[in-house]
């Protein structure tokens, strides 16, 4: 098979992790007219609902008792930078029967009038962390922003942890590969497979602060017993399109590369890797790739990163960039 591709890496220090917006967000501070501190009723909350604060996830957690429906609660909203993109986060454990969500207020300083990055998750009894990015490139209008977390059902939520971060834009098309900076989603980041070793074993992974090299999260891949591959569920290949792919990797043992699958009917039918990268700090490697004539008139391409028998891995800020070839 004919191969296209270049690597580059450059060596860098990862950034510290931003300070949360959201005021109050770990509910430490004792209730006020029956709320939390710089929070507010989410619109549709049911007038049956109470609160108090009770042990949590870290300290203290903010316990939403309702007798069903819909009930939440709002951050302040904030100031729209548009050169940030805007992060959030929380921890909730629900009832198994109900279920909870995490989004984006929208709107104006005098009210929110629409929503956008919602996460939800299933109640399991134990804690479960969701995490949210910004859309807000489809809302021209919008000038401020919020975060909301919600509750359906019955019964008593626990929620803690809220917070907001804003982080510099990544450069290229995010629109290209869904959630490449790996800050949205529930249990793992959207859009991306569990990991699975050449036996189809689980490869051990973690969606960590640790393993970030900006934002809040990062992924920590460790290859096992016959290593394993991490990947996102894959976009379209043009013809006649150069792509170029950056990430930024810090290889904590044994080596790891990129690598770019090819898919046709969802059978893998080609590979291009990056060179293998060894031991040492954080380093953005990028590779740029086209479709060749061997390859199917119609397929799909899934990027990740593979990570032999006993190494392992932080990466982050996967980028797919896209320009009409020469």
């Amino acid at each position: 098979m004919k191969r296209s591709w270049w690597l580059l890496w450059l060596v860098s220090a990862a950034g510290a992790a931003p300070a949360s917006l959201c005021p109050n967000g770990s509910f430490e501070a004792a209730l006020a007219d029956g709320l939390p501190p710089h929070w507010t009723k989410v619109e549709e909350t049911t007038e049956n609902l109470t609160c108090r604060l009770q042990a949590g996830k870290v300290g203290q957690a903010v316990a939403v008792t309702a007798q069903g429906g819909t009930n939440g609660l709002a951050s302040p909203r904030l100031a729209v930078d548009r050169t940030q993109t805007y992060l959030a986060g929380a921890w909730v454990k629900l009832p198994e029967d109900c279920s909870a969500n995490l989004k984006f207020a929208l709107g104006d300083a005098r009210r929110a009038w629409t929503s956008t990055g919602i996460t939800a998750v299933r109640g399991t009894g134990e804690w479960q962390e969701i995490r949210i990015q910004d859309r807000l490139d489809e809302w021209a209008e919008v000038t401020h922003l919020g975060v909301e977390v919600t509750f359906f059902g019955e019964g008593t939520a626990l929620f803690d942890e809220v917070e907001l971060l804003a982080v510099p834009k990544l450069a290229g098309n995010p629109q290209i590969l869904r959630s490449g900076n790996l800050e949205s989603g529930a249990d793992r980041p959207d859009g991306w497979y569990r990991p699975l070793s050449a036996d189809n074993q689980p490869v051990l992974f973690g969606w960590l602060p640790e393993a970030a090299h900006s934002g809040a999260r990062g992924v920590r891949v460790s290859g096992g017993i016959g290593g394993g591959v991490w990947l996102n569920q894959g976009v379209d290949c043009e013809a006649d399109t150069v792509y170029t792919l950056t990430a930024w990797v810090k290889v904590t043992a044994g080596t790891a590369r990129l690598r770019v699958v090819q898919l046709h009917n969802r059978e893998d039918v080609g590979q291009v890797e990056s060179e293998a990268l060894a031991v040492g700090d954080w380093r953005q490697v990028r590779m740029t790739f086209r479709k060749t004539p061997e390859w199917p008139a119609t397929h799909h391409i899934a990027v990740g990163i593979w990570v032999p028998p006993d190494a392992a891995a932080d990466v982050d800020e996967f980028v797919l960039d896209a320009k009409p070839a020469p």
